[in-house]
């Protein structure tokens, strides 16, 4: 990752890039292959994914869940590019894709009365 230091690449960006590359060599030999993508998202401490944050602070989320949000968005666009990438090599029928999270949703929304 040392390529996307100092850049405006966010880790789950750069992630998704050397994802991508590491699939490309048995993709282009025609061979079977396994891909752990383990996102650092979303995980504390909360760090705006800036493709994405603008548009939730305008939206009028706090400036915490705004992080948030943007680190999910930039999850979900990771997970949209690695299935475009299987899908633009035909790959998509013999692929088992397995989505798991380590924890539960967090929030720093204040409870609501009643509830």
């Amino acid at each position: 990752l040392e390529e996307y230091y100092g850049s405006d690449t966010f880790l789950t960006e750069a992630l998704t890039k050397e994802a991508i590359k590491a699939m490309d060599a048995p993709v282009k030999n025609r061979q079977p292959f396994f891909l752990y993508m383990a996102h650092y998202a979303v995980h504390i401490p909360l760090m705006a994914d800036k493709r994405f944050y603008q548009k939730y602070l305008d939206n009028g989320l706090p400036e915490s869940e705004a992080k948030y949000a943007s680190m999910i968005e930039g999850m979900d666009k990771s997970l949209g590019d690695l299935m475009n990438y299987l899908q633009e090599h035909h790959l998509v029928k013999n692929t088992i894709i397995i989505f798991m999270s380590d924890n539960g949703g967090f929030s720093q929304a204040p409870p609501r009365a009643g509830k």
